[in-house]
């Protein structure tokens, strides 16, 4: 969805997709999948649409 997301933003693919637990109980998310933009977390616990993968962007 990010992928798709960025595309039609005409926006560069940049971002990390993180499987490590360790790492992500660091980062403070305690629900997968989860959306993280500039450090913080905006979805957790379900996958988000192309909208709202795009809003949340627009609004980062």
């Amino acid at each position: 969805m990010v992928d798709r997301a960025l595309t039609e933003l005409q926006m560069e693919d940049d971002f990390d997709l993180i499987s490590d637990i360790g790492e992500i109980l660091t980062l403070g998310v305690m629900s997968t999948p989860a959306l993280m933009i500039n450090g913080k977390v905006v979805t957790s616990g379900r996958i988000p649409t192309v909208a709202e993968v795009k809003e949340a962007i627009s609004q980062a």
